[in-house]
């Protein structure tokens, strides 16, 4: 946000420019490609899919709303806006980071209670429905929290008289009272309660593979891959949104809480904090989406098949053979048969039935999809889970 003593701080800085227009593009194609592929595929509508799409939505207000006032000031060292546009651009900073950092705390428990307690977090009612709707009335619960602490910020924010800029009235005694409160509520508390819950998935992860060595026993490669990779991203996510945001926090806190700010940027190395608090934030948003698309198999197979659609590609990597959206969770049989007839002669004997007229069907290029029944829908489940 704009202060009356801050700087212009990347005036004739090109990289820097470069970087905002750059994270700008790259955040917006990633978070809008995350929320097309979780809400156009019925089979992607999973509570933590729901979730993603909640935080890229967040993620996308921001990129909208706070990176293109941030660019026209940058360029010109003056803004000039009006006062329900100066609201609106003070709210979004604060909204934005509850709604991401809430989201993160229902994912992390999310992802603990599908790992540890699979059977009982699966057992959300009598119909499929009810985890979605678990899901959908956390979210609100989320934005509702996030704009609770915002609101101060909403009112308080103005264009005052004496300086022409918006912001907010720094070392009053409201600001003095809000600042610390929002940096405990929205940063604080939630980042504690995510890396307990990521503790004890990590946990609950290392005592499974505990159990399988000790009873001489090998987890399939795919699903012990799919652990790590689970781990790896929840560790990044989290690590990473922290990191981005600290800056911030600590700049303004500092600046509320100093004897004289106006003194603030005489100090060396103090071009150094007010850039990384604005940057740093641009990259948290980035980085979402590419990490799920470096990651996760889904979501880089979904997005495959959407280049592939709007490039026309028929061969390479983006040759997926399979429809750009799913109206039902339909499985491939050749794809389950090995993993669901291990140790069951007579699931072995229907397999290679289905597997022989798959194979027919093959070479006329079609294939066959068959709705799996209850006991492969919770194999599928499980599977699901851990991707």
């Amino acid at each position: 946000m704009f202060n009356e003593t801050q700087p212009c701080a990347f005036e004739n800085s090109r990289a820097s420019m470069v970087f905002m227009i750059s994270a700008l593009i790259i955040g917006i194609l990633g978070n809008t490609s995350l929320v097309i592929i979780s809400l156009a595929n019925r089979d992607m509508r999973t509570p933590p899919n729901l979730m993603i799409v909640n935080l890229a939505l967040g993620d996308l207000m921001f990129l909208i709303v706070i990176v293109p006032v941030n660019l026209a000031y940058n360029h010109e060292c003056s803004l000039i806006m009006s006062t329900h546009m100066c609201k609106l651009y003070i709210g979004i900073t604060f909204l934005v980071q509850g709604v991401s950092v809430y989201t993160f705390t229902a994912l992390s428990l999310d992802r603990y209670q599908a790992i540890a307690r699979p059977l009982r977090w699966r057992r959300g009612g009598t119909s499929n429905n009810h985890p979605k709707l678990r899901a959908f009335l956390t979210v609100i619960l989320i934005w509702a929290i996030s704009f609770s602490f915002a609101a101060p910020s909403i009112k308080m924010a103005d264009i005052y008289p004496y300086d022409s800029v918006c912001h907010l009235p720094y070392t009053s005694f409201a600001t003095r009272i809000y600042f610390p409160i929002f940096f405990v509520g929205s940063y604080c508390v939630p980042l504690i309660a995510v890396f307990v819950f990521y503790s004890m998935t990590a946990g609950t992860l290392l005592h499974g593979l505990r159990y399988f060595n000790q009873n001489h026993q090998t987890a399939p490669d795919r699903r012990h891959k799919s652990r790590v990779r689970l781990a790896i991203i929840i560790l990044i996510a989290a690590l990473s949104f922290a990191v981005c945001w600290l800056p911030h926090h600590v700049f303004t806190l500092w600046f509320e809480f100093c004897e004289d700010p106006h003194r603030i940027f005489e100090r060396s190395g103090i071009e150094i904090l007010f850039a990384m608090q604005q940057l740093l934030p641009l990259f948290s948003c980035c980085l979402n989406p590419l990490l799920l698309y470096a990651m996760s198999s889904n979501y880089r197979r979904k997005i495959r098949i959407i280049l592939r659609h709007l490039c026309g590609c028929n061969s390479g990597l983006l040759n997926a053979k399979e429809p750009l959206f799913r109206a039902r969770n339909w499985t491939l049989v050749s794809l389950r048969t090995t993993s669901l007839t291990r140790g069951s002669p007579t699931l072995q004997k229907r397999a290679g039935n289905q597997q022989g007229s798959l194979n027919s069907n093959e070479t006329n290029n079609e294939y066959r999809y068959t709705r799996p029944s209850e006991r492969h829908r919770q194999n599928n489940m499980a599977r699901m889970l851990l991707d």
